[in-house]
C-alpha cells in the first residue's frame, strides 16, 4: 500500500503510535488533498496528547508543522479545544509556521 503512495507506511499501529507518520508523508498527503480542491484548503493539526493514540514531541511538531508550510495549503486550523493545548506547542506554531521569533516580553 505504501508503494501506492509514494511513501512507506508503519508497519504497525504501535509504530503509528510511536513514530507517526513522517513529515515527508504528512507533506504529501496534504499536498495531494490541496491539489484535489477547487477551494484554498486549510490543514488540521492535532497539538493535544491524547492518551493510547499519540504523545508528541516538540521535535515532531516542529517538523510536521515545517512539512504543513511547505504543503500548499491555504492555512493552519488548530485541532482541539485551545485551552488544552500546552503555551509551548502554541509557541512552536508561531515560531515554525508563522516565522515569528519570540518577544523577550512574551516567549
Amino acid at each position: 500500500m505504501g508503494a501506492s503512495l509514494g511513501f512507506p507506511l508503519p508497519t504497525s499501529c504501535t509504530s503509528l503510535e510511536k513514530i507517526g507518520l513522517t513529515t515527508f508523508a504528512l507533506e504529501r498527503e496534504v499536498r495531494r488533498g490541496v491539489q484535489g480542491c477547487s477551494v484554498p484548503a486549510l490543514v488540521g493539526m492535532e497539538l493535544v496528547d491524547l492518551e493510547g493514540v499519540k504523545n508528541l514531541t516538540p521535535g515532531q511538531i516542529r517538523s510536521d508543522l515545517t512539512g504543513l508550510k511547505r504543503s500548499g495549503a491555504a492555512g493552519l486550523a488548530i485541532s482541539w479545544d485551545l485551552l488544552h493545548i500546552p503555551l509551548e506547542r502554541l509557541n512552536l506554531v508561531r515560531q515554525v509556521y508563522l516565522g515569528e521569533q519570540p518577544s523577550p516580553l512574551n516567549p
